[in-house]
């Protein structure tokens, strides 16, 4: 396959080192993409690496000089569809929002819904905020991996669920953190069976994550 001025279109796809799921995705993309005339350099490379070549600039930083044709990355820990909408506003431009993507709409609505009290007013903001994303694509979402969590609720009081989610691992949810604690175990009534020390020691030192 050739661009407009008769060269053949070569493009160069990275995958992280600290990724497997990435490394996988890559691989299979490679192959779609060539089965359709591409030519697709495929390299693995470190998180860090990438990084810089995501937020390279010239300008003296003023200006993105983006050293890259497509990445895999992925995003996660959010249970707030606006907050994670709202990474991609033009105010997160060499922050979160890494294509350096920018929409007046997108913006506003961003602005907008954090101030929205209304449930399913909020929703349909959400909802249009995300139709502008689609349109546009900064992104192309390929997948939503799914992400194990356990909990020890045998030996630790407090898990706090964030949003009907996860009680652990959100960035945003600090409750937690700030409630969990080793169970108490009911004391032994006296002639209880032996053995009621080492009982209580395990029920009362198990880790946080099991």
């Amino acid at each position: 396959m050739r661009e407009h001025k008769g060269k053949p279109i070569r493009l160069r796809l990275n995958a992280r080192t600290d990724s497997q799921a990435s490394q996988i995705q890559g691989k299979l993309i490679t192959g779609r993409f060539k089965d359709i005339g591409l030519a697709i350099d495929f390299t693995v490379i470190d998180p860090g690496a990438l990084s810089d070549m995501l937020y390279a600039t010239t300008d003296g930083g003023d200006t993105c000089a983006h050293d890259y044709d497509m990445y895999l990355w992925d995003w996660g820990g959010d249970m707030d569809p606006g907050d994670r909408l709202s990474s991609f506003i033009t105010d997160q431009i060499w922050m979160w929002n890494d294509p350096c993507w920018s929409n007046a709409e997108l913006d506003q609505l961003a602005d907008e819904q954090y101030s929205e009290l209304d449930t399913q007013k909020r929703l349909d903001m959400s909802y249009c905020m995300r139709r502008i994303f689609w349109v546009e694509a900064p992104y192309i979402v390929i997948g939503y991996p799914d992400s194990l969590e356990a909990v020890n609720t045998a030996s630790w009081d407090g898990w706090t669920r964030f949003m009907g989610g996860p009680a652990w691992f959100s960035e945003l949810n600090m409750d937690s953190y700030l409630n969990l604690k080793p169970k108490v175990v009911a004391a032994e009534t006296p002639g209880a069976r032996a053995g009621a020390g080492e009982v209580t020691a395990a029920a009362t030192s198990g880790s946080l994550r099991s």
